[in-house]
């Protein structure tokens, strides 16, 4: 039964509505006499209209009511008015908890749920309804929650009884009140968190509670369901015949104990499981005593550091604690302990356009870290987050925002958006634009008021006031360098570690270089990801494996063997730039997990997913064949040190075809009757343009070789020529022509001194579709071919990555969120865009050729981007260097 606002029921009157189930409707109400908030829960009509199913119910109801607990919600009374039979219940503002999250703060709700249900068992109720549903995480304290973690409240014991009584339909309220509700022989409880013993009808006691909990504390932890299953039947089904993933697995700083604890609450056998909540309470607690524990705070080591004395009151376990131990060390000179303390922060995923390597940066002080993250309505934007606090807070003025890195006295955060480099205080206020700057990797700020970060021609330097921007390194082109990326500046502010990448985006060497002069010395010849200082260490990725070495930064030396610190560190894989960052007093943060995440769908013009295309893998520059049966991709290595060229039979259900091998290959495009394939092929010493069947069989023919990174963009219609992006510097790209006679050399098409890339040939060949920087920011234009006779914008507010509609009347391009469509005319001498409008949400990487379009235009084959391999979550280690003395 429905009830509007103002509804009287007794001395109750009748707010907002909060929320309906099976049991029943709730209500915010306000109880007239003693003038306080509470929650009414209005029985089904069923129910309420059967005297002996409602009398049963009141006894039950008594019983719960004797319930009383801080971690309970507690029963006020029980009522009718007229037909409407009601339950009145403690109001409490809160929200149901949702995982992932820190082992820390599971474990400590965790830990508020046992004590509620060591209280109804002890009363013989047992609640047989566990889920994160049923909970709600307060910030009021009726209790003193462990570590200032949310105060929990349980909720509906509706489907609760008496734990003597649960197997005897004719006293129990289970086989009357559900049979009322839902049909005979339905099984009482939320079928993802059933005990065994329930789905088969067994007896329910206390362990049905634990079993269920189980679940529960599996959710919080990995933020997955421990059985999942589309249907009611089949996740009962899991319950009864798998066992779930360990937690770690999906978790890694789980601590191995914890994942020992909960796989023994979700024993198929109440026999196996813990017997007692008391019991499984005692365990939880051992978890958060554990000293060092991985994803567990020691109490001892939180003790320890209690000296900081900014430390707020009442914050999340966790974070409080590596607040205060990051400020001891920051601000005093107190014995360093020899453990390291382990915890994990857990972020929204975002948009590959910011990969972990982009996403996040620790302060210097070790006490804050800034990550872009989306917002409610989808921007993505700057976020910090004190350690001694437990909400991030947005920073205003930041959207689109990459890259982020701090000033060396922790109260500014730099970063890359729009086109520039900017600066902003860590607590909000006005932006300031430095200069412009790319999309890249981030850049270093010194103690000289010196930031360094990545230009066209190597690293570029300006002061962090804003100013006249210089060089600050050269890209050495007889050495194949094309980037120059991820400085750090070291202690003395004048010299700063650096990345040296050559052909394809590819790392190849750390070096040292300087504000004072281009001089730079070689650190680590053969490198595979940048490289960060601290504390006499050296940090840096040995491919996916973070690894420290001991380093002098006054003789710029490294000294000893590097010793591995994590495995599986995330990278981005278009320029082997890993997920870390180090504080200057001895924390660490770093994201583990899948580098990948992507796959190939097909969408349709809604952007609504119509089917997955063959596996899942790291895919680039996706090319479909003139008849759409195939299409050619770039699939990068997992640890992006090569790629391939692949085609996949999309008739077949992607099934591929490998193309290179021993080499980085990439860029493929179709002839224009797709017999043939063009791609690049980089070698040690040079790049080559290369032609093949497209079935694969024969060998390649090299169309053009060169020192210079170029890249396949487009095929003209009548096969005379293909265009070429050739990598003039970090962040541009020059537009060529290649002539596709014996001997012919590409030549520079429009010359502009802009980036003139991405392009693609229209359909009859008599316009080109590229993309220039010219304004400031990437646009869509179109220009005229084989002549130059003028130039059209078509884009009006970005645009990058054009595509033509086969009968070349509309253009499809990319907006840093959209898909857009432009319809077009180029029947004549001049080129018309009538209009522009978008058609769906898109999340993609700023990578080459991420998408292409069916004949038609309605559907498109797309890289799309699931955000699970990278939801692990950061970790942070305070103290890490404690076992490499």
């Amino acid at each position: 039964m429905s009830l509007t606002e103002g509804t009287r029921l007794g001395p109750y009157e009748i707010g907002i509505p909060l929320g309906a189930g099976g049991m029943g409707e709730v209500y915010k109400a306000r109880d007239t006499r003693l003038a306080r908030t509470v929650a009414i829960k209005v029985l089904p009509d069923l129910l309420a209209g059967d005297p002996l199913l409602r009398a049963r119910f009141e006894r039950e109801a008594r019983s719960i009511s004797a319930l009383n607990h801080p971690h309970i919600c507690t029963l006020h009374d029980v009522g009718q008015e007229g037909s409407v039979a009601f339950l009145v219940m403690e109001y409490v503002e809160g929200r149901p908890p949702s995982g992932p999250m820190p082992p820390d703060v599971a474990v400590a709700i965790a830990i508020q749920i046992c004590d509620a249900l060591v209280v109804a068992h002890r009363a013989g109720i047992v609640h047989r309804d566990l889920k994160p549903s049923n909970i709600l995480l307060s910030g009021r304290s009726g209790a003193p929650a462990r570590g200032g973690a949310p105060n929990v409240k349980l909720l509906d014991f509706g489907l609760a009884t008496r734990a003597a009584q649960a197997h005897h339909s004719q006293v129990s309220i289970d086989a009357t009140v559900t049979g009322a509700l839902t049909g005979a022989h339905t099984i009482v409880g939320t079928p993802q968190y059933m005990a065994p013993e329930q789905i088969e009808g067994r007896e329910s006691d206390a362990r049905t509670d634990i079993f269920s909990l189980g679940c529960v504390i599996y959710e919080l932890l990995t933020g997955k369901r421990a059985f999942e299953g589309k249907t009611a039947s089949a996740a009962m089904a899991a319950i009864l015949a798998t066992e779930p993933r360990p937690m770690r697995e999906l978790q890694p700083v789980t601590p191995p104990a914890l994942d020992w604890i909960v796989s023994r609450c979700l024993a198929k056998d109440p026999d196996d499981r813990w017997q007692s909540v008391r019991d499984l309470r005692a365990a939880l607690e051992r978890v958060l005593d554990e000293p060092g524990a991985p994803g567990g705070v020691s109490t001892a080591a939180v003790r320890h550091r209690s000296r900081a004395p900014w430390m707020v009151a009442g914050v999340a376990l966790a974070l409080a604690a590596f607040a205060s131990a990051a400020a001891v060390r920051f601000y005093s000179d107190a014995p360093e302990p020899d453990a390291r303390v382990f915890t994990s922060l857990f972020v929204p995923p975002t948009n590959p356009a910011n990969p972990p390597a982009l996403r996040l940066a620790l302060s210097p002080d070790g006490t804050k870290l800034a990550y872009t993250a989306p917002d409610a309505t989808g921007r993505v934007l700057i976020w910090v987050r004190s350690f001694a606090t437990l909400d991030p807070q947005p920073l205003p003025g930041t959207t689109n925002a990459s890259a982020p890195f701090w000033s060396p006295d922790s109260r500014h955060i730099a970063f890359q958006a729009d086109g520039s480099l900017k600066r902003v205080e860590a607590t909000g206020g006005p932006v300031l634009s430095l200069a412009r700057a790319e999309q890249s990797p981030p850049g270093s700020w010194s103690v000289k008021d010196v930031i360094v970060f990545t230009a066209d021609t190597g690293l570029a330097q300006v002061p962090a006031s804003g100013g006249s921007v210089k060089k600050a390194t050269t890209l050495r082109t007889e050495q194949r360098e094309r980037l120059h990326l991820s400085p750090f500046f070291l202690p003395d502010g004048r010299h700063f570690l650096y990345a040296a990448a050559v052909a394809g985006s590819v790392i190849k060497s750390i070096r040292i270089g300087s504000i004072d002069s281009d001089a730079d010395v070689v650190l680590l010849p053969e490198a595979t990801s940048n490289a960060m200082y601290a504390e006499g260490r050296l940090v840096f990725l040995r491919d996916t494996t973070l690894m420290a070495q001991r380093f002098d930064p006054r003789e710029l030396k490294l000294t000893g063997d590097a010793q591995p610190i994590v495995e599986h560190v995330q990278i981005n894989p278009s320029t082997g730039t890993g997920a870390f960052s180090v504080s200057q007093n001895g924390v660490l943060v770093y994201q583990v997990g899948a580098t990948g995440g992507s796959e190939l769908a097909w969408l349709d013009r809604s952007g609504r997913k119509l089917s997955a295309v063959g596996e899942r893998a790291s895919y680039l520059d996706i090319q479909l064949s003139p008849d759409g049966k195939r299409a050619a991709a770039t699939v990068l290595a997992e640890n992006s040190r090569a790629s391939d060229v692949w085609v996949l039979d999309l008739l077949r259900g992607g099934v591929r075809n490998r193309f290179t091998f021993g080499a980085v290959g990439s860029g493929a495009v179709w002839s224009p009757d797709g017999s043939s394939l063009t791609y690049v092929v980089t070698r040690p010493n040079s790049v080559a343009i290369v032609r093949k069947a497209s079935n694969g069989t024969g060998q390649e023919q090299v169309l053009f070789e060169d020192v210079v990174d170029k890249f396949p963009l487009s095929w003209s219609s009548d096969g005379r020529f293909v265009l070429l992006n050739e990598v003039t510097g970090a962040l541009r790209g020059s537009l060529l022509v290649l002539p596709l006679t014996p001997g012919a050399k590409p030549r520079k098409y429009l010359n502009s001194g802009f980036s003139e890339v991405p392009a693609e040939f229209s359909p009859d060949g008599r316009w080109i579709a590229y993309v220039s920087n010219e304004a400031g920011r990437k646009d869509v234009y179109v220009t005229s071919f084989p002549e130059l006779s003028g130039k059209w914008q078509v884009s009006r507010a970005g645009g990058d990555h054009p595509r033509w509609r086969r009968d070349g009347r509309e253009l499809f391009y990319l907006t840093a969120d959209k898909m857009m469509s432009a319809d077009v005319n180029g029947s004549g001498s001049q080129f018309d865009v009538a209009a522009t409008r978008p058609l769906f949400d898109v999340r993609w990487a700023p990578a080459r050729s991420v998408y292409d379009v069916s004949g038609d235009g309605q559907r498109f084959l797309m890289v799309t981007w699931d955000p699970s391999p990278a939801a692990t979550g950061f970790t942070v280690v305070v103290n890490w260097t404690a076992s490499r003395k």
